[in-house]
């Protein structure tokens, strides 16, 4: 009796965790302008969730993830005035539910979750160009922005969009979750049966 209490607690907790939603919250900025999009395919720009279109500010926004699937932030950041050229984002998870790439729940501009390319989301990759830690000349420091992000930009034509992308992972699906529970159910039989 005691153990399918133990199981039924175990089973409300999971329910309970996977019936929550996870929302992205993103604060950045881009010399000239930007708009940012989520989207559960790498190649599919997605539905946007904020934009700027002033490097002077600090642009905020949040947007609640397709569970079950992997998600994705694309950031198409262009510059409209002329170099100097730049993006810098701080992103973070409501929960554990997600991870970026480096298996955390924050992402800043200028590490290893983010990539760049010139022709498109989901199109040939190009090298992120770091040019500078937030505070850096011309920009200064952007507020509401950790210290630690980069400001960032890639080669090419100035006037050329770039395209921001960093891949938000899901924990299992409910379906792996299932299998791994009736996987201890024997365990639980034998444990009932002592």
């Amino acid at each position: 009796m005691k153990v399918n209490r133990i199981v039924l607690s175990g089973g409300v907790i999971l329910a309970a965790s996977m019936a929550s939603a996870t929302d992205l919250n993103f604060s950045g900025s881009a010399d000239d302008a930007f708009v940012a999009y989520v989207s559960t395919n790498p190649n599919v720009t997605g539905t946007s969730f904020v934009s700027g279109s002033s490097w002077g500010v600090t642009y905020t926004g949040n947007f609640t993830l397709t569970p079950g699937t992997t998600n994705y932030l694309h950031i198409d950041a262009f510059d409209v005035a002329g170099a100097p050229s730049m993006l810098i984002a701080q992103l973070g998870l409501s929960d554990s539910s997600f991870w970026f790439d480096d298996m955390t729940q924050s992402a800043l501009s200028g590490d290893s979750n983010w990539s760049a390319s010139l022709v498109g989301f989901g199109g040939a990759t190009t090298p992120i160009i770091d040019e500078g830690v937030n505070g850096t000349s011309p920009w200064g420091s952007r507020p509401n922005i950790d210290p630690n992000a980069h400001f960032v930009w890639t080669d090419g034509n100035v006037s050329d969009h770039r395209y921001f992308t960093v891949q938000i992972n899901t924990v299992p699906e409910p379906a792996e979750l299932t299998v791994l529970g009736l996987g201890i159910l024997p365990f639980l039989r034998l444990r009932k049966g002592c």
